[in-house]
């Protein structure tokens, strides 16, 4: 009696015959899908906040914090990079590096930013040390804990002389009625030989000119055909260590009866150097 052929009995835990392996996608079927990695969050916060730190890393005093932001940013983008190697699970391994890169640059600036700033206040502290050795009350010839005497006569002519606070000396200081403005308003011309005595060239915003009557500033005059002996631009040349210049300025007055104030004072705020009170 013939039998009948049988297929052999699975081996080894294997599928019977014609049916595919286990836990294998079927026959002409695609492999399983790898699920995708995920981006890096360190990464981005670490961009975030080094972009943070590099905008406020210019700043005096405020790029203290800044220098912290950038130290934590620059420790978030090294974890990042090592968490975005080839081997790793996530993704945004640029994103990583520019956020590590903008920690560094912000951390350069701040550091930058902080010598250049100590190095002006240093600056400005030796300026101030030369001349507080200077007396304000030097504003005479004769030191005096009193006001410069100023001598007037009948044409309205001051004179006085002085130091400025060690920087400037004053010397022949005068204060003479002019001619009319460009619009036929009367006007009074203020001059002064300024001498540098510090040992830089001087800078003519380090001080300004100005006029009152009736305790109201006045303002500046304009003239068609100015005044002999008066140059508008002087209160704007520099002057060499040990140079003198003749600075005139000129105003216009509304009372042409009343006494003028002059006043010179640092254009960036402070005391007057200059304080006086001329009679017309």
């Amino acid at each position: 009696m013939n039998q009948q052929a049988f297929p052999p009995a699975p081996q080894n835990n294997q599928p019977p015959l014609g049916q595919p392996p286990v836990n294998q996608p079927p026959f002409n079927q695609p492999p399983y899908p790898v699920p995708p990695k995920r981006n890096s969050v360190l990464g981005i916060v670490s961009i975030v906040i080094a972009v943070l730190a590099l905008v406020v890393s210019w700043i005096p005093i405020i790029n203290n914090l800044a220098f912290l932001l950038a130290l934590v940013s620059l420790v978030l983008g090294a974890i990042a990079i090592y968490q975005t190697r080839p081997s790793g699970k996530v993704t945004g391994r640029t994103v990583a590096i520019v956020g590590t890169v903008l920690s560094v640059v912000a951390l350069v600036i701040v550091v930058v930013t902080q010598m250049l700033f100590a190095r002006a206040l240093d600056n400005l502290q030796k300026e101030l040390e030369e001349e507080g050795a200077f007396s304000q009350s030097a504003i005479t010839d004769e030191p005096s804990a009193e006001a410069p005497a100023v001598t007037t006569n009948d044409e309205g002519d001051a004179k006085g002389e002085g130091l400025l606070v060690g920087k400037y000396k004053v010397a022949n200081f005068t204060v003479v009625k002019a001619g009319n403005d460009v619009q036929g308003k009367p006007t009074v011309v203020v001059s002064f030989d300024l001498t540098n005595e510090s040992k830089k060239e001087s800078n003519p915003f380090d001080y300004h000119v100005q006029a009152f009557q009736n305790k109201v500033e006045l303002e500046p005059a304009l003239f068609v055909d100015k005044p002999e002996g008066y140059d508008p631009g002087s209160v704007l040349k520099k002057v060499q260590p040990g140079g003198t210049l003749k600075v005139t300025d000129a105003f216009v007055l509304t009372d042409e009866g009343a006494p003028v104030n002059i006043q010179i004072k640092p254009t960036f705020g402070g005391k007057a150097f200059l304080d006086q009170q001329f009679d017309l």
